[in-house]
């Protein structure tokens, strides 16, 4: 198995285990380095750097203004070399019962079978509406 196929295979396996609710496979798929980017002008959008500060300081507030039955599913893979493009669908709730369905894409790059960067982009206006003003302070 090539490179390219090999990290596919390890974002899918990570990917399809939280998306069952299985948390900590994803985690265990990041490197303890982690940089995780979230480009643009929200309030969050900066790199986390090193994976207890990207699930701390990106995952936790996100995951706190939405409902217990938080839900998303990969639905493309891509990978060419130490680089998987990953698109995914939320459907889920706000905690104060508003709809938050979000299309995102990770483009992952992979190191020793780790995710190493991310830069996630997703519906910046949507999230900035529901989950930022009670997720992040204003800069």
């Amino acid at each position: 198995m090539n490179a390219a196929a090999r990290n596919r295979e390890i974002l899918e396996t990570a990917f399809a285990e939280a998306a069952r609710g299985n948390g900590a496979a994803f985690r265990d798929a990041m490197a303890d380095d982690i940089r995780w980017t979230v480009p643009g002008t929200m309030r969050c959008s900066k790199t986390y750097e090193g994976k207890e500060n990207v699930l701390v300081g990106l995952f936790r507030p996100v995951m706190a203004q939405l409902d217990a039955n938080f839900s998303y599913r990969a639905t493309r893979f891509v990978a060419e070399d130490d680089i998987v493009v990953v698109q995914l669908e939320g459907r889920n709730t706000t905690t104060s019962g508003k709809p938050y369905n979000n299309s995102y894409c990770y483009v992952c790059r992979m190191e020793d079978g780790k995710l190493k960067d991310v830069v996630e982009y997703l519906d910046t206006k949507l999230f900035s509406e529901l989950i930022e003003p009670g997720a992040f302070p204003a800069k």
